[in-house]
């Protein structure tokens, strides 16, 4: 045996030796052909076989091998405890014929996905380290450095996540020889062949140090942080925490997710190990990136996607479940009946997983399971009934896998949140206002919204579009610094429904007002109030607003006759709730606003220290800019400065006992009449802008 490694390594010297001779560009060509010859390996087999041996310092191994003890790359302990599922997708992804761009990898917790990552890396550090040219293979430069790029919310996370047992597991490998100094690894591996590998944790340049030059690097949640990195595999992991800890926002985790496909398609292309691993355990329905996961890569051909619950990936582990399935599957019973006979035999029960419109709960009788959508409905193992009446929003996340809703929402069903609003009848701010600190108050908001809320009748005098003989109530927010900060303003009127018979809140318009480049304008509020009294001719009744910046300004709305409400939304539930009966009633309506929608959406009940439960939003990032996407933006998400503007005005109004004249109906017969000719004269303007320069105007 001695003799044959010896020939084997003289022959290895000698085609490195000759390989070395090449010039670059011929180097280059070699790589060009092999990979041509790939395509259509039946074919060109033989060639194949003759360019690998130029390609490679050695076969790498497959990853049936890496995975088999008597290899030695993996310590036996660790690969017996490779869960069967694990070992099947690692074996579809690499040693399939397939170049999986995407591994996507969904569902409950505790189903060894990091474990998995964390296999694949070292799997890449031996391929890699049988290359002769790591970077020709890629199409790259020769002197170019290939990375691995590990994101999580933190760099210690990631360290914990992936690292550590990386290290451990090199540690315990008898083909991985650890050395203290980096400047050492090459000699030693020269010495060594591509027997055993050579690795320091000491490094110039990310976390290991290996004679092939592959780099690992950190990252956090920033997206800028991949710029610059030649990176052909990209780990972001823990993608729910990052949303529910870390206080990352969804949009943030796309651009990071979109900055790593774009990185990599950019710097290797679809390659065999090139690719993106998104690991990701289910938490909300609404989730931007897990609507993605499920939607558009459950379906996507370049994505190796695997969606399981842990009784899915482990069903040995619930016991009286197992039990039946087994005796299911030894009379062969067809899988479509499956859960049919499992329930029917004690072994499992329902659960509705729920989503925005329709709440979670648990099966008892099969009247509601009337009109749910059969991918809402599980059938749970009975060993975790308990666990599922403990927690249930929790267990259907991590035990079952499924995205749900969030129960400490106030608003679960969220069509109620966009049946609020009225884009025939009502006009708004779509986004906001901006009043800059550096700009003079007098005027700023009011010329801003003169043009699209009020027109001038036959005798110069200024009207609102809608039912102007109507009082109106003001309900603010006010900012609580001049940095940084937006000011909830809402004010609107009640009107009677004949339909309904009932009085309705009608928002004039609710939006927020955001700060300049010098801060936010305080002093704008008061004058826009003033003006909307004495240059729009409003009769404003009643305010609620939580404070004001000083009170010179209380003193000045006093002296119009404008009674000051404190609004109860900080310390009682009743506002809020009056207002969730008004959007069930369809007694509320308001002109579209992202900040508004996503405010609503993001409400929550809580119970701090004291006891006392409130109304509240989610901690993390908020987003200030819209650019115009409704569906998608995230504006508005994480805050409730205009739901509370909004909540304080309707609470007031309807605790009023004013009886308006205006009925809804008629009143939208006219205001439709005026939204279809500002429509028309939009889109007047849109044809003569194409006409002119052949592209959309933009209003």
């Amino acid at each position: 045996m001695e003799i044959i490694a010896n020939k084997n390594k003289v022959i290895e010297e000698t085609i490195s030796q000759e390989y070395e001779k090449y010039s670059d560009d011929e180097k280059k060509n070699l790589h060009n052909l092999y990979h041509k010859y790939n395509e259509n390996p039946e074919k060109f087999n033989e060639l194949i076989g003759k360019l690998e041996k130029v390609i490679f310092k050695k076969r790498p191994p497959t990853m049936a091998e890496f995975l088999d003890a008597k290899t030695g790359w993996l310590p036996r302990k660790v690969i017996d405890s490779i869960w069967p599922h694990v070992k099947e997708d690692m074996l579809n992804i690499v040693d399939s014929k397939e170049k999986y761009f995407q591994l996507a990898m969904y569902g409950s917790t505790r189903l060894g996905k990091s474990f998995m990552a964390q296999l694949l890396m070292i799997y890449t550090i031996i391929f890699m380290q049988h290359l002769r040219s790591p970077a020709l293979y890629y199409g790259l430069s020769p002197l170019t450095k290939l990375c691995i790029y590990i994101v999580s919310f933190k760099f210690d996370k990631s360290r914990e996540i992936y690292l550590k047992d990386i290290y451990n597991f090199l540690e315990n490998s008898e083909r991985f020889v650890k050395i203290k100094f980096q400047d050492q690894v090459k000699e030693k591996q020269d010495e060594y062949g591509c027997d055993k590998i050579v690795w320091s944790k000491a490094s110039v340049s990310g976390e290991i140090t290996v004679a092939s030059g592959l780099q690992i690097l950190l990252g956090n949640k920033n997206p800028d942080e991949i710029i610059g990195a030649n990176c052909f595999q990209i780990y972001i992991s823990e993608i729910a925490f990052f949303i529910n800890q870390a206080g990352t926002s969804e949009d943030d985790i796309f651009e990071l997710y979109t900055n790593s496909y774009s990185r990599i398609r950019a710097t290797v292309g679809k390659n065999y190990l090139a690719w993106i691993f998104l690991d990701s355990s289910a938490n909300f329905e609404e989730s931007k990136i897990e609507r993605h996961i499920i939607k558009n890569l459950q379906y996507d051909k370049d994505t190796y996607f695997r969606w399981r619950s842990q009784w899915l990936a482990r069903p040995w582990d619930f016991k009286q479940y197992y039990k039946g399935l087994q005796e299911l599957k030894k009379n062969n019973t067809p899988e479509e009946l499956i859960n049919t006979e499992l329930l029917k035999r004690g072994c499992v029960f329902q659960v509705i997983t729920g989503n925005g419109s329709i709440p979670a709960q648990m099966v008892s009788h099969s009247a509601q399971l009337n009109g749910i959508p059969r991918d809402l409905i599980d059938y749970v193992p009975i060993d975790i009934k308990t666990e599922y009446e403990n927690n249930l929003i929790k267990s259907i996340k991590d035990i079952g896998g499924k995205p749900t809703s969030n129960e400490s929402k106030l608003i679960q069903n969220t069509k109620l949140v966009d049946s609020v609003f009225d884009n025939i009848h009502l006009k708004n701010i779509e986004g906001g206002l901006v009043a800059d600190a550096a700009d003079f108050p007098e005027e700023l908001l009011w010329k801003q919204v003169e043009q699209i809320f009020f027109h001038k009748q036959f005798n110069g005098r200024t009207q609102i579009y809608r039912a102007p003989n109507e009082p109106r109530f003001v309900g603010i927010d006010v900012a609580t610094s001049a940095k940084g900060d937006v000011y909830g303003f809402s004010m609107g009127h009640l009107e009677y429904s004949k339909m309904l018979k009932e009085r309705m809140f009608i928002s004039d318009f609710t939006f927020v007002i955001l700060p300049g480049s010098e801060g936010i304008n305080l002093s704008a509020v008061e004058h826009f109030i003033m003006d909307l009294m004495e240059k729009g001719n409003v009769s404003i009744i009643d305010l609620a607003s939580d404070t004001f910046q000083s009170t010179q300004t209380m003193q000045n709305i006093k002296r119009r006759n404008i009674n000051i409400s404190k609004p109860q939304i900080d310390t009682s539930l009743e506002p809020y709730i009056r207002l969730l009966t008004s959007l069930v009633t369809g007694t509320c309506k308001v002109g579209k606003n992202i900040f508004l929608r996503n405010n609503l959406k993001c409400l929550e009940r809580t119970r701090p220290d004291n006891g006392k439960e409130k109304i509240n939003h989610p901690k993390g990032p908020t987003v200030n800019k819209y650019f115009g996407d409704w569906n998608n933006s995230e504006a508005g998400k994480n805050a409730k400065d205009c739901a509370d503007a909004l909540c304080s005005a309707h609470f007031i109004a309807m605790e009023s006992q004013i009886l308006p004249i205006t009925y809804y109906e008629d009143e939208n017969k006219k205001c439709n009449q005026i939204v279809i000719k500002d429509n028309d004269y939009i889109k007047d303007m849109d044809d003569a802008y194409k006409k002119i320069t052949g592209e959309f105007f933009k209003m």
